[in-house]
């Protein structure tokens, strides 16, 4: 029988009262008030995490208004240590957080970026978000570009083969292909939408349009219309597709279904080299999806919505999975060969200390004598600091 055995490990351990968390969301403090607070600096999120297999450490991207963004955790002594952005002089003011973009380089160093939390109109200063690769052995940090002036990096997707990065930025909005050898930056046709962008092995980027739809099939456009007029909903299903430069974009009819009349969005993938690609979404679905025909299979749906977490034991052919939010947050395991889910979906809470991780954002997974250790981050909890949620499991 599959076993999970949670424990929170605390970076920060803050708490601030009902009083002070709303004022922070009814006086809607500016960004130059949240950073001068010492207490706001300490309500972190784990935004990003990326297992460097090398030297066995767990590297943590966090939402910090002190600047502090990016810290490593040793799975083996469950400590952590923070590697100082905040003092080096390649930080800027702000740089306030490292979203959904820890990945590796293929070449043994990790590449990450910055993203904001600032309104444009009252800081016009902010200079944009900048790509970065941090090399693990020496620790240095490299400065890669800056793709949009004025925008910051909410995610990005990296075709190693290509050396090309796909992203999308806040607060402007802009999507972006930059390309690493030459330094520009190329504007797409189709924005990208996903929470996590991914390229598949092939260096394809995945992602759902919003300009090319199509209607639920098998219903009358009379009906379709009633259900639009009555119900205020839509009838417009997202085309998946797939995008390289060489080849342009690849669109499948099929698309992901919607969910109670509302589209869905990406909010991760992997390709795990069976021949399809492997995506979750903002509502909880989890599809494979057949990278030549577009052929989609629904594996799982996660009550809670919002399946970010997700990462692969080649060796088991297993997906850890981790998902959910406002408190409805669970891990789970899929096995790949019989496309199904093989354990509980576990509630994310450590028992012991009686606390439950309230939105899940990012997972890794990795193996410690003969056990799984999942870690998972947390966000966006208004009235404490995020956690690192360490889940040892056997199967």
């Amino acid at each position: 029988m599959a076993t999970c055995k949670i424990t929170a490990h605390k970076f920060q351990d803050v708490r601030i009262d009902l009083k002070k968390a709303l004022a922070i969301r009814d006086l809607e403090l500016s960004f130059d008030q949240m950073q001068a607070d010492d207490e706001i600096g300490k309500l972190i999120s784990f935004v990003s995490l990326h297992y460097h297999e090398p030297n066995g450490l767990l590297y943590c991207g966090l939402t910090s208004f002190a600047n502090q963004v990016l810290i490593s955790f040793d799975p083996d002594t469950k400590k952590f240590i923070d590697l100082e952005y905040q003092n080096r002089g390649i930080c800027e003011r702000f740089d306030v957080k490292i979203h959904r973009s820890l990945e590796s380089d293929g070449q043994g160093n990790i590449l990450l970026a910055m993203a904001g939390l600032h309104d444009p109109k009252v800081n016009p200063e902010a200079e944009g978000g900048r790509l970065l690769r941090l090399y693990p052995d020496s620790g240095e940090i490299e400065v890669l570009g800056r793709p949009i002036p004025r925008d910051y990096i909410q995610t990005f997707a990296y075709d190693h083969h290509r050396r090309i990065f796909y992203g999308n930025g806040y607060p402007l909005g802009k999507t972006f292909r930059f390309d690493l050898d030459s330094g520009k930056t190329i504007e797409l046709e189709e924005d990208i939408y996903a929470h996590k962008s991914r390229c598949d092995s092939e260096g394809n980027l995945w992602e759902l349009s919003r300009v090319n739809t199509r209607p639920i099939h098998h219903v009358p456009e009379e009906d379709l219309e009633m259900m639009r007029t009555y119900f205020e909903t839509t009838d417009r299903i997202p085309l998946l597709y797939k995008y390289n430069p060489d080849d342009g974009y690849q669109f499948f009819d099929e698309g992901l279904p919607l969910v109670s009349g509302g589209a869905q969005t990406l909010a991760n993938g992997l390709d795990v080299g069976d021949g399809g690609m492997y995506l979750s979404t903002n509502r909880g679905g989890l599809y494979w999806v057949d990278k030549v025909t577009g052929q989609v299979d629904e594996i799982a749906f996660h009550p809670g919505g919002r399946l970010e977490g997700i990462a692969y034991d080649k060796n088991r052919g297993l997906l850890f999975l981790g998902g959910g939010t406002f408190y409805l947050t669970h891990v789970f395991v899929v096995d790949v060969e019989k496309r199904r889910v093989i354990t509980p979906f576990w509630p994310l809470a450590d028992t012991d200390q009686n606390i439950r991780c309230i939105i899940v954002h990012d997972l890794t997974v990795t193996q410690r004598n003969g056990h799984y250790l999942v870690h998972i981050g947390e966000t966006d909890n208004p009235n404490r600091s995020g956690y690192l949620w360490e889940c040892d499991i056997q199967i």
